[in-house]
């Protein structure tokens, strides 16, 4: 399913009919007792955002015209009722928009009034948005997202991956400094580990994650939480400091030579 098809069964969720393209438009403009209506514009048109991590965001542009049917000899208030209604039916697809499932970002929503539009007379208003869905491509089948991608992060968001739907990531390894009493950097180890805690799924993929050594390797399509593990940080065998971290490395010994 496609953009338009998306936007067609929100439409078609209220009471307006729905139409897009020049053949819909054609029997819009020809038939004289116009029911209410939301013509999708179009080709449509849309924007790709794309960050360092690799993802690839689509942004539609959303432009639809709601619309009733109209007289010539209309006064200013009676295109006035028509019209409050059209935006009546926008904020409803305001809201079904800001509460779908499927919905990422729903930005910039502008209403702009027009009375007795085209030859068959129609008034409402223009209403346009920006919005994106929550997967790589910005497609989705059946409500549900689709993606080839899957977009993993941590919980405070500082860290982001993308890589191909199915696949197998390795956690990077994090450089931690051990300290003595005086602050002092006694040595720098490398674990596995994100900051922050958690991996998170996106929706619509899975993803196998997995430590360097692969003693640790779950698949899921769901969030992840990384486990934390217990350290105990030995100096010329003797126990220095015990911390826990969060980590993939089964390794829960550091024994350090001073």
């Amino acid at each position: 399913m496609n953009f338009s098809n998306f936007i067609k069964a929100l439409v078609e969720s209220t009471t307006y009919n729905f139409g897009r393209g020049e053949r819909d438009w054609q029997n819009f403009i020809a038939d004289y007792e116009i029911a209410p209506s939301v013509y999708l514009d179009e080709p449509i048109s849309s924007t790709f955002e794309v960050t360092k991590s690799g993802a690839i965001q689509e942004v539609f542009d959303l432009k639809l015209v709601i619309m009733r049917k109209s007289q010539l000899d209309w006064t200013p208030e009676q295109h006035g009722e028509v019209i409050e209604l059209a935006r009546q039916e926008a904020r409803k697809l305001t809201i079904l928009l800001n509460n779908s499932d499927v919905v990422k970002s729903f930005t910039n929503p502008k209403v702009l009034e027009f009375i007795n539009l085209f030859d068959s007379n129609v008034s409402g208003v223009f209403f346009t948005a920006q919005i994106s869905f929550y997967d790589n491509h910005s497609v989705c089948v059946n409500g549900t997202p689709q993606s080839d991608f899957v977009q993993l992060s941590n919980t405070n968001e500082e860290w982001e991956r993308t890589v191909p739907n199915g696949s197998s990531y390795t956690v990077p390894n994090t450089p931690i400094e051990l300290v003595d009493s005086e602050g002092t950097v006694i040595e720098t180890v490398m674990i596995p580990s994100v900051s922050g805690g958690q991996i998170v799924v996106t929706v619509g993929g899975s993803i196998t994650v997995s430590n360097s050594n692969d003693t640790y390797s779950v698949t899921t399509d769901e969030n992840l939480e990384l486990p934390n593990t217990t350290v105990n940080v030995y100096v010329d065998g003797i126990l220095n400091q015990t911390g826990s971290i969060v980590t993939l490395d089964p390794n829960s010994v550091i024994n350090i030579t001073a």
